[in-house]
C-alpha cells in the first residue's frame, strides 16, 4: 500500500513517484510479475512484445542497469512452396491460441486459450491477400505471401489436434 498525494501540477492519468530505492514503493507498482494478453484478430493491429528484466542489484546500487530485451511473440510468415500453376485465394490458421498469460521471470506463456469475445480473433488468423488472390506456379517457390505489416504475431505454441492451416487454391488445369 502506498500513500498518494495528488498536486495540481500533475496531469490527469499521470503517476509520478521517485525511484530512489530498489525495494521502494515505485518498484512495487511497476515490477510486472505477469501480464495477460489477447492477440488482436487483424495482423495490422498485432504488436511485437518485448520484455526485459534487470539482474538483481543491491538497494544502494546507483549505477545504470543493463537490460537485454527479448521478443515474446512468434512472428509467422507464410511462403509459397512448390505448387502447380493456379491462384491462392485464402490462407488462414484456425484453432490456434490467441490468449495467454506471460511470466517475465520464468519467460513462459501459460493459460493459453482460444478467445470467445466479439472482437477477439477466436483462434482464427487470416492472411491478407490482394483482391483476386495471388497467382502462383513455376518460379513461385519461396515467394512470401506476407509482408512485415501482414505477418502474424502469435503467442508461441505447438499446434494441437484441431489446429489447421487452411489454404484455398484454384488450379489452372
Amino acid at each position: 500500500e502506498v500513500e498518494a498525494k495528488v498536486p495540481d501540477i500533475v496531469a490527469e492519468g499521470v503517476l509520478f513517484m521517485p525511484f530512489h530505492f530498489a525495494d521502494g514503493p515505485a518498484n512495487m507498482l511497476t515490477n510486472t510479475v505477469t501480464f495477460d494478453y489477447t492477440v488482436p484478430a487483424s495482423a495490422a493491429d498485432q504488436k511485437d512484445i518485448l520484455v526485459a528484466s534487470p539482474a538483481p542489484v543491491a538497494t544502494n546500487y546507483n549505477q545504470p542497469v543493463p537490460l537485454t530485451f527479448k521478443h515474446v511473440m512468434a512472428a509467422v510468415n507464410v511462403k509459397v512452396g512448390t505448387v502447380p500453376s493456379g491462384t491462392i485465394t485464402s490462407v488462414k490458421f484456425t484453432g490456434v491460441y490467441d490468449k495467454g498469460s506471460y511470466f517475465p521471470d520464468s519467460e513462459e506463456w501459460t493459460n493459453r486459450s482460444i478467445s470467445t469475445g466479439e472482437t477477439d480473433a477466436k483462434g482464427v488468423f487470416e492472411v491478407a491477400l490482394p483482391a483476386g488472390g495471388v497467382a502462383v506456379g513455376a518460379g513461385s517457390n519461396g515467394t512470401s505471401l506476407t509482408t512485415a505489416e501482414t505477418s502474424f504475431m502469435m503467442i508461441p505454441q505447438q499446434l494441437y489436434t484441431g489446429s489447421e492451416i487452411v489454404v484455398e487454391f484454384i488450379d489452372n488445369l
